[in-house]
């Protein structure tokens, strides 16, 4: 189901895409380069929403 959800957050253009799935994030760096879509774990995304870096 991830899939997609990533393949609508390209075509959506969206800025990041967050997942519990621990195969996509760490295919992440892999799949932003080619999708143009920054993928976040859960606690990844908490952490720096929490301290507000890089999150638009």
């Amino acid at each position: 189901m991830d899939a997609l959800h990533i393949a609508m957050a390209e075509h959506g253009k969206a800025g990041y895409f967050v997942t519990c799935d621990d195969g996509i994030v760490r295919k992440g760096e892999a799949l932003q380069k080619k999708i143009g879509v920054r993928i976040y774990g859960i606690l990844e995304f908490l952490m720096e929403a929490i301290y507000a870096e890089n999150i638009e």
